[in-house]
């Protein structure tokens, strides 16, 4: 069967979309801001900008074209979304049709920036060839919302993959964005704006639930070091677990065993995994094994020991955070002391000059610490004394510190009575 068409029938509409060569000299009027591909390595590039003055540029990239106004609105909310300070007095401007506004980058900034270099490469004397322009090949969108230059990205970027971690921070702060704006979006529409299929995102929801500082294991390290991504939302999907085994048992007044989750403990917790080599989809098994186990109601060692928790409050739980800031400070104090910050000028190991650290601030603190634990440590060791799994720590506390178990032991007799 043969199919006739008219040009006018097959023609897109350009009302909204334009496919445009942008002249990239002198001067690139093209801006680029953050979007979801946060790297580019050299050598891709590299190639690209050599293919590009070979053969031309065969794939057109996006573009957003907004007036002055559109625009502010545009980088506000792009900053909102990526948390990041761009601003209009430092973008490039433009005019198109006699409107004077500004071109955004959206997708294909690989070709945008292997194009320059091809540039580059031609007035440094490289030979290009035939279908070489120098321009930029491009689709310049009018009136694109962020919401919509996002999409457009994730969806770009199934072709040529992102780095996960990238992905993964992007997406993010996406769904947050997003979410703030649509308050009702499902996990399902949300997985239309990313390219991902439901089960991903819901993994990205439960890895967003780790503590910032488990999440932040994502991206490398100084030494490009960094923790897989499936291993830190199966550690997040334990924690789900096991919180909801909790939630569960304490509806039904029955003890469950568990472990002691806390930023400290999901951070030791994450290194035991990975000195032990534990390899992701190994652990995800034993993740599923200790769920169906807790709804059996079985046990489980899973790396390492759990503890029976009768569940009996914490006492003011909202302040154990603080108290955990405040060890974190106070051994930060014992470092700079320990290299000499708060010693006064002349002794042997003040700093040279006067010290740019002020020793009263801490003391203060120090002193009023140590009336509060002056007057309920007591006690509260005659409560280890009667918990007996913490009798030998206070034992050795008490042996290291010079103080009879003696005292502590007559205070229990006391607080009995």
């Amino acid at each position: 069967m043969l199919l006739e068409f008219t040009s006018a029938q097959l023609a897109a509409p350009r009302n909204s979309v334009l496919t445009a060569q942008v002249p990239l000299q002198p001067h690139n009027t093209i801006n680029v801001v953050t979007q979801v591909r946060r790297t580019m390595p050299k050598e891709d590039i590299s190639e690209l900008a050599q293919s590009i003055a070979d053969q031309g540029q065969h794939t057109a990239g996006d573009v957003v074209f907004q007036n002055e106004t559109d625009a502010q609105r545009y980088l506000e909310e792009l900053n909102e979304l990526w948390g990041t300070n761009h601003q209009l007095a430092h973008m490039t401007p433009v005019q198109i049709d006699g409107r004077r506004g500004y071109q955004f980058a959206i997708a294909g900034h690989r070709r945008l920036q292997a194009t320059l270099l091809a540039n580059k490469m031609v007035d440094e004397g490289y030979a290009p060839g035939e279908k070489f322009t120098g321009k930029y090949l491009c689709h310049i969108h009018f009136g694109l919302t962020v919401e919509e230059a996002v999409t457009i990205q994730f969806h770009e970027n199934r072709h040529q993959q992102v780095p996960l971690q990238e992905e993964v921070t992007a997406a993010l702060c996406t769904y947050r964005f997003m979410k703030k704006r649509h308050p009702d979006m499902t996990n399902k529409a949300f997985s239309k704006v990313v390219g991902r299929g439901s089960g991903w995102v819901t993994n990205l929801l439960r890895f967003s639930t780790l503590p910032l500082s488990a999440q932040s294991l994502i991206e490398p390290s100084n030494e490009g070091l960094r923790v897989s991504y499936v291993l830190l939302y199966e550690v997040a999907r334990l924690i789900e677990a096991e919180t909801d085994a909790i939630n569960e048992a304490e509806r039904e007044h029955r003890v469950v065993s568990v472990r002691r989750w806390t930023e400290e403990s999901i951070l030791s917790f994450i290194n035991h995994l990975i000195v032990r080599r534990v390899a992701p989809d190994e652990f995800s098994k034993e993740v599923s094994k200790r769920i169906l186990e807790l709804k059996t109601g079985q046990g489980d060692l899973l790396f390492g020991e759990v503890e029976e928790v009768s569940l009996r409050k914490v006492a003011v739980p909202e302040l154990v955070k603080a108290v955990h800031s405040g060890l974190a400070y106070w051994h930060q104090v014992e470092i700079l002391r320990r290299n000499g910050a708060f010693d006064i000028e002349g002794t042997p190991f003040a700093p040279k000059g006067k010290s740019e650290y002020s020793p009263q601030s801490v003391i203060r603190l120090a002193l009023k610490h140590l009336q509060v634990v002056d007057e309920i440590m007591p006690h509260l060791a005659a409560l280890a004394l009667q918990e007996k799994r913490y009798s030998r720590l206070l034992k050795k506390a008490a042996k290291k510190m010079g103080i009879p178990m003696a005292v502590f032991e007559a205070i229990a007799m006391a607080d009995a009575v």
